[in-house]
């Protein structure tokens, strides 16, 4: 479910080797994710910046504060790694999808 590099779910206390790989473990992944993101967010106090540095890490996401020389997340966008910048969106789209999906379409009725 949470896609957490092997080094990132180490540094939240999951083992992670040849014999077991506790990012499979939905409980124990789940709360690495949110303490990943709770960190990230003290870091930064933006979500969008912690969600982007989810994706990419928090060295990416200093860089491209860096270069931008702001921390707004549009300012620092074109600054990030390719694979990053449709990340955030994505995620705020989803958001937007199962929170107002009964105000476009009612799935019961098909």
């Amino acid at each position: 479910m949470w896609q957490l590099m092997p080094a990132t779910a180490r540094q939240f206390g999951l083992r992670c080797d040849g014999f077991v790989d506790d990012r499979l473990d939905f409980r124990r992944s789940t709360e690495a994710a949110a303490c990943y993101l709770e960190r990230a967010y003290a870091r930064y106090g933006d979500w969008r910046l912690a969600i982007s540095s989810y994706n990419c890490g928090y060295a990416a996401v200093d860089r491209a504060i860096t270069r931008a020389g702001s921390r707004e997340y549009w300012d620092i966008y074109r600054f990030l790694p390719s694979e990053t910048r449709g990340y955030f969106p994505a995620f705020a789209a989803t958001l937007f999808v199962f929170r107002y999906i009964g105000l476009y379409h009612d799935c019961t009725t098909q």
